[in-house]
């Protein structure tokens, strides 16, 4: 199983997790990056901390809680890859 880190406090996180157990930062893996990526709300969206572009949650994250996946905000599909 590959581990991951919080990328604010680098706390060792698992593919699964949606939020980091250390510092509280909302996680998201990021397609893009292949990376599970602490993240920030800006204007409705979501930003990797560090990372530039916007992205918000797959339906499935945001409606359903099964999904920690990210799409890019200039995606038409509301699902992930």
């Amino acid at each position: 199983m590959k581990l991951f880190s919080c990328s604010s406090c680098k706390q060792v996180a698992f593919f699964e997790n949606v939020q980091c157990l250390s510092c509280g930062y909302q996680l998201g893996f990021f397609t893009d990056h292949l990376a599970l990526m602490a993240m920030e709300p800006v204007n409705g969206r979501w930003q990797a901390c560090g990372w530039n572009g916007l992205y918000r949650k797959c339906a499935n994250y945001e409606v359903e809680a099964t999904c920690n996946w990210m799409v890019n905000d200039n995606d038409g599909n509301p699902l992930c890859l």
